[in-house]
């Protein structure tokens, strides 16, 4: 299938299907007024969309109620969502123990798998860690 994408003034992306239709997706972003919402209809037409996917950056305890119903009377959720739900905030001035300490048992656990299956984390910020990460592909 020959796809083309194309990133318009509100950053969703459009990709183009044949015979001429399209999917649109904005991930990742605010929460989505009613501005935005008839913002995205009016390039939805105009570029053929069948659906634009929204995944918005929030936590559902942040949505005031009346913001939730009203979200949820326009939109309806993604069968299957291509960012993970949530997003993890690590505060890396810690130390290791401190992170760890404040960790789950279970993800401390998978740390401990890791190391004993060989994996290792290495940080390489140079010129030549960035072209090694973009040549892994």
């Amino acid at each position: 299938m020959e796809t083309n994408w194309l990133t318009v003034s509100s950053s969703p992306s459009i990709k183009s299907l044949k015979p001429s239709y399209s999917i649109g997706y904005l991930p990742k972003g605010k929460l989505p007024t009613k501005g935005l919402l008839e913002e995205l209809r009016i390039i939805g037409k105009e570029n053929r969309c069948i659906f634009i996917q929204l995944e918005p950056n929030i936590r559902q305890d942040e949505l005031p109620s009346s913001k939730l119903q009203l979200l949820h009377s326009e939109l309806k959720p993604a069968a299957h969502p291509l960012f993970t739900k949530h997003t993890f905030v690590l505060d890396l001035t810690k130390t290791e123990d401190e992170l760890l300490a404040n960790m789950h048992s279970k993800n401390r656990y998978n740390i401990k798998v890791a190391k004993k299956h060989g994996v290792e984390v290495v940080e390489e910020n140079t010129a030549n860690g960035i072209q090694s990460l973009l040549a892994s592909d």
